[in-house]
């Protein structure tokens, strides 16, 4: 019979082991977040990890967050949402770019000449969250929604005009920067940024579209050598813990959370973002790289060819209109509040 127990909960621990990831502690007062950004990055350094101590330390000792920053739990991009609900971990720092399916509604931040710096840009994606015109987040107990800078096209090559970006194989996070960096004549190519350097020293791609601080992030400033100034959208991050984890916390621990959270921790990531992108423009332009930014007639042109991108949206997105017209709204507010 003791032969026959330990047989049957060996099977147990099998089945148990296929079919669930082990967790990293399973303490009911630790939560375990992770990131797949570098944990050496000024995000890390001044926002996330100044963020997880200060909740831990204000919750009289009933909460603990551990960090896993560099993809030290979950390495893919595309998979941070997937394992917080799979318990793996049990919060991330989630880019709704590379799962736009699951947040169609988040897919509004790629839409080229609308939303401002992310410093402004944060405050405004807080409060379009606060507002639930965002939705695809319900399973999550959201800590924040912040940005990063409007995006640009990047490239290893030397261009004289916008229109050289014709043929060039640039990099897009998901399939709504694609139809950006098809509009301007380029060919997309879905990749994550993590493998960016790789694919411009390989000539398998000749750009990326991204924010500006994200090329110092990743270390891709001495790769490049032309920069296309069009403000082609930006990069929404939430950071979000399990539902049903935060919801188990001890009362204190949830207060702690909360306090630590919200616009003031929004403002914080933004106005990081923001300080990075001033310094690699400053630095990029300083070393004699190419800059090549729409004027005029020229903006004006690729204002008009955008338009159909923020149309397509408003169709396609529940309740679009409502929801676009509401956003509009939070931009002119927060962009006049200063």
């Amino acid at each position: 019979m003791k032969k026959a127990a330990l047989l049957a909960a060996g099977a147990a621990v099998i089945v148990t082991g296929i079919s669930f990831a082990p967790p990293v502690d399973a303490a009911d007062n630790v939560l375990r977040i992770g990131s797949r950004t570098p944990a050496k990055s000024s995000l890390i350094r001044k926002g996330l990890q100044p963020w997880a101590e200060a909740v831990s330390r204000d919750s009289g000792g009933t909460l603990e967050i551990k960090t896993f920053w560099g993809g030290s739990l979950v390495r893919s991009l595309a998979k941070q949402y997937e394992a917080v609900l799979g318990g793996i971990q049990d919060g991330a720092q989630i880019l709704p770019a590379y799962t736009a399916k699951l947040f169609p509604d988040y897919t509004v931040f790629s839409l080229p000449y609308m939303f401002p710096d992310p410093d402004k840009g944060s405050e405004i994606a807080w409060r379009a969250h606060a507002a639930g015109l965002l939705t695809g987040t319900e399973k999550l107990h959201v800590a924040t929604v912040f940005t990063n800078d409007n995006g640009g096209i990047h490239l290893s090559v030397k261009l004289n005009t916008i229109g050289d970006l014709k043929g060039n194989k640039i990099r897009a996070a998901g399939p709504e920067e694609a139809k950006v960096i098809s509009i301007l004549g380029g060919s997309p190519v879905s990749m994550g940024i993590p493998a960016v350097a790789e694919g411009l020293n390989r000539g398998v791609i000749t750009g990326l579209l991204s924010g500006w601080s994200a090329l110092r992030t990743f270390r891709l400033e001495p790769l490049l050598k032309t920069h296309v100034d069009v403000p082609s959208g930006v990069r929404s991050f939430v950071l979000g813990v399990r539902k049903d984890k935060f919801d188990a916390l001890p009362a204190a621990a949830r207060r702690s959370f909360d306090k630590h959270s919200g616009l003031a921790l929004a403002k914080t990531m933004g106005g990081i973002n923001q300080g990075n992108q001033v310094r690699v423009r400053k630095s990029e332009a300083e070393k004699g790289k190419t800059i090549l930014k729409p004027m005029g007639a020229e903006e004006a042109a690729l204002r008009k060819k955008f338009q159909v991108l923020h149309d397509e949206w408003i169709a396609r997105v529940k309740d679009g209109p409502r929801k676009y017209k509401e956003i509009q709204k939070i931009i002119k507010q927060v962009n006049s509040s200063s």
